[in-house]
């Protein structure tokens, strides 16, 4: 097995139950092609700390309901309903001590201030917590979220 040796992995259909960071020490970017919304919050602990890994990027498909076919979503939050914003806002990255970037085309920034007061979208306060971790949190083109400034009382 050369997983010792790799540095890059793409996997199409990640399982949750596949322990990729384990058997790959010395990867530094890991792409996901996801069909589905299926990352569990615990899916990239390991068991000793990963300093290699610098990038994962998760793409979803038109299947799971989200990304480029789906970029403003005007659907309710509702029981028993993953939301993707969810599944990255409770995303477990604590081990992976050299990432400096996550990637996903389910990221949409709201373009104006009405969409950020409404809470229309909640990408910003995940990318706000991904920042404080040292983390960068980017759209399908690889921009971040940039925080306006808001008026002092």
């Amino acid at each position: 097995m050369h997983g010792g040796n790799l540095e890059g992995l793409k996997l199409n259909c990640f399982s949750g139950e596949l322990r990729v960071l384990e058997g790959c020490p010395r990867l530094k970017g890991l792409g996901l092609l996801l069909h589905k919304i299926n990352l569990y919050p615990d899916v990239f602990v390991t068991d000793k700390p990963h300093e290699h890994l610098s990038k994962i990027c998760i793409t979803f498909t038109c299947s799971a309901g989200i990304g480029s076919c789906m970029k403003e979503r005007k659907t309710a939050r509702g029981k028993g309903r993953v939301m993707v914003e969810d599944v990255f806002e409770d995303l477990d990255l604590s081990t992976l001590v050299g990432l400096k970037e996550v990637k996903t085309n389910a990221v949409w920034w709201p373009t104006t201030d009405k969409q950020t007061k409404k809470n229309a979208c909640y990408w910003p306060g995940i990318s706000d917590k991904y920042a404080k971790r040292g983390l960068r949190l980017v759209d399908e083109e690889g921009v971040h979220w940039v925080p306006r400034m808001s008026a002092r009382k």
